[in-house]
């Protein structure tokens, strides 16, 4: 008798996790299926992000700073490649990225600026940046610049990350170029810091 009710006592037991088991493992692919997969880091956007720089760069060479501005958020910012991380120079609003462009175009008697070999990359940042905290859509340019001021002229390769909000307006840009061939070329030294 003892050992049937141990058979009846085993066998539930293993029934009982048998059941629990195969519950287990529903409820497993239940949430497997449910759960949706992390994000890219980084995935590519719609080039009109790039059309739209290729537009910002038109504004400059046609020395149309006032349509310039009309591509940037009211309180954008625009680093300079001088500085560290915390001591780059850095021009904060819209109004004052457009007086600075105006003012640099009289003060050092810029006949012209030619962008060429220009490429554009878009994307959007899913996972902010180390340092400025960076994410969302963001425009990656690289191209030639050629300036002409006095019958001087000085040609350089430069990068810049533009950084566009939710309205398609440029939040951020950061550039980055060799300063020393431009700095000869308008022979003197620019003090950005007026402008912050």
């Amino acid at each position: 008798m003892k050992t049937r009710m141990n058979k009846i006592i085993l066998t539930t037991g293993w029934i009982f996790c048998t059941l629990l088991c195969i519950s287990c493992a529903e409820n497993k692919n239940e949430k497997t299926k449910t759960e949706q997969p992390e994000p890219p880091v980084i995935e590519a956007v719609s080039a009109e992000y790039g059309k739209i720089v290729r537009k910002v760069h038109d504004a400059l060479q046609s020395m149309e700073f006032d349509a310039f501005g009309n591509y940037f958020t009211d309180d954008a910012e625009w680093y300079w490649p001088d500085g560290s991380f915390e001591t780059r120079t850095l021009i904060k609003g819209k109004d004052n990225l457009v007086s600075f462009w105006k003012d640099w175009k009289e003060t050092f008697h810029i006949d012209t600026i030619e962008f060429s070999q220009i490429n554009t990359l878009s994307l959007k940042n899913n996972v902010p940046t180390k340092y400025y905290k960076v994410e969302g859509v963001m425009v990656l340019y690289y191209g030639d610049m050629t300036l002409n001021a006095e019958g001087k002229t000085a040609k350089v390769r430069q990068q810049i990350t533009y950084v566009f909000n939710a309205d398609k307006k440029i939040q951020k840009a950061f550039l980055y170029y060799d300063r020393a061939t431009l700095l000869k070329t308008i022979n003197t030294s620019v003090d950005l810091n007026k402008m912050e």
